[in-house]
């Protein structure tokens, strides 16, 4: 795929060194972001509470840390002032990613793939792997692409995610953090939730499920297969380590964007 221009932490960072007061840490610190406003209210609600609610310690943490490496697909240390962190990157890139939904809605750029996927065979693809053998794996793969198909218009509005109509085809996903392109082997993983998980009856519900579903498919994790160095594999990977992208991606966005 390629990318083209168109339109709770806290728990999961500890210190190595003692901590500071809770006095100094506690209240909201909001930390003010630009982005378009929405026609829709409950985006727009959603974004001020995540300005709203930011700890002002936390913030500062994650504002000006130093990143100093990681130590596994999951946990990185980090450096503030005289105080080492380590960090659970999974869960912190997964809030981040969460919040980056909410305050790009409905302005994504996207990464376009060279050939559209087909719907049906990443949907049997991810319920041959949870139900394997079963007989009716074939017929909820088709039930399940028609549905995704059904939900085009707000698919592609909303969250960029285009489904070509005629051939029942992925197009596009979100480039919901800049320059980083998720690990396409949880792709069908994803495309399932968008079916399991997702609330398509209630607005706010369906917005907070949906974002639910991107930062766990988008998140930095364990690849389901290993290079021998241990770098991630699975297509859009490319050279770039999960090592690499904690550094020169995903930390540097914490600094510009994160609430926490």
């Amino acid at each position: 795929p390629s990318s083209s221009s168109s339109s709770s932490s806290s728990s999961s960072t500890s210190s190595s060194s003692a901590s500071a007061s809770s006095s100094s840490n506690s209240g909201g610190g909001a930390r003010i972001r630009k982005y378009k406003s929405q026609k829709l209210s409950s985006v727009n609600i959603k974004r001020g509470k995540f300005e709203m609610k930011c700890h002002a310690g936390l913030a500062e943490v994650f504002g000006s840390h130093t990143f100093v490496g990681s130590i596994d697909h999951q946990y990185a240390l980090v450096q503030h002032q005289t105080k080492l962190y380590v960090m659970d990157a999974t869960q912190i890139f997964k809030e981040s990613i969460y919040q980056e939904v909410y305050f790009r809605f409905s302005g994504f750029e996207k990464i376009r793939f060279s050939s559209p996927l087909p719907l049906y065979d990443l949907l049997k693809l991810a319920l041959d792997n949870a139900r394997p053998g079963s007989q009716a794996n074939h017929n909820i793969a088709l039930q399940f692409s028609e549905f995704l198909v059904g939900q085009e218009i707000m698919l592609s509005e909303y969250f960029s995610i285009e489904v070509d109509v005629e051939t029942k085809s992925l197009a596009t996903l979100p480039q919901i953090i800049d320059n980083y392109i998720p690990q396409m082997e949880f792709l069908p993983l994803f495309l399932y939730a968008l079916c399991t998980d997702v609330n398509w009856e209630d607005e706010i519900l369906c917005f907070k499920t949906m974002a639910r579903a991107l930062a766990d498919f988008y998140t930095l994790k364990a690849p389901l297969e290993h290079d021998d160095d241990g770098a991630a594999g699975g297509a859009g990977d490319g050279e770039q380590s999960t090592a690499w992208k904690m550094q020169h991606i995903m930390f540097p966005s914490l600094k510009r964007n994160f609430c926490p």
